[in-house]
């Protein structure tokens, strides 16, 4: 049998499967962290409307997926996601396989597809406090600022490794052969290996779930379901 081309497929197929379980839990840590510290601020920032927000019914006040406050003289986009102040995930984080935070971070969310939290009208989307250098929230603000960032180069910095070592064989076998701490990754694809790669990754269980699949016996006669 000849042996499978290492494809770009397949590498990107594999990368993915290393870097999420080697960085998943981490990237998705650091995205709950930002997001709750986001709500923090909201808390911190709001603490003397907040009595009066959370006794008016939801939906009477508008609402934002984000808070803006100056720390240390410059202004900040906190989004209660965790995406910092991207509004969405940084590729290297969604390379991980780290979602979204989830809206149980935030409170009053409703049916909203992004964490919203209420605001009062005269406030939404503006800067609501600021924050010197050296208080207890800048601090913490910093330092989670300079943890993803380090995090982001250590991810990368392995990606690019991991990329170079793929990218110096031409075939599965070989990359088991030069790297074989990798081979209960890569020897999927030693048969079938592109169309394992490209195959999308179907929700199994939540569809059989939902569409009551396996049939029952009784339901299957000749091969066909019967209506």
């Amino acid at each position: 049998m000849a042996s499978a081309r290492l494809t770009r497929h397949i590498r990107e197929s594999l990368l993915k499967k290393l870097i999420t379980r080697a960085f998943q839990e981490r990237a998705q840590d650091l995205v709950d962290r930002s997001a709750a510290l986001a709500v923090e601020f909201y808390e911190d920032a709001l603490a003397g409307d907040l009595e009066a927000i959370r006794a008016l019914p939801r939906g009477w006040l508008p609402t934002d997926d984000d808070i803006k406050v100056y720390v240390a003289g410059d202004m900040e986009r906190l989004c209660f996601n965790g995406s910092m102040g991207n509004g969405c995930l940084t590729p290297t984080l969604r390379q991980c396989g780290a979602k979204e935070a989830s809206p149980e971070l935030a409170t009053n969310t409703g049916s909203f597809r992004r964490p919203e939290l209420p605001f009062p009208a005269k406030v939404r989307g503006q800067c609501v406090k600021q924050y010197e250098a050296g208080h207890p929230m800048e601090k913490r603000l910093t330092d989670l600022k300079g943890e993803a960032s380090d995090f982001e180069t250590e991810v990368t910095r392995a990606t690019k490794t991991a990329e170079a070592a793929m990218n110096s064989v031409t075939t599965v076998k070989k990359l088991i052969e030069v790297w074989p701490e990798v081979e209960e990754f890569a020897r999927p694809y030693l048969v079938n290996g592109e169309q394992r790669a490209i195959l999308p990754a179907i929700p199994r269980a939540e569809l059989n779930a939902k569409l009551g699949l396996p049939p029952h016996e009784r339901e299957v006669a000749g091969g066909t379901v019967v209506q």
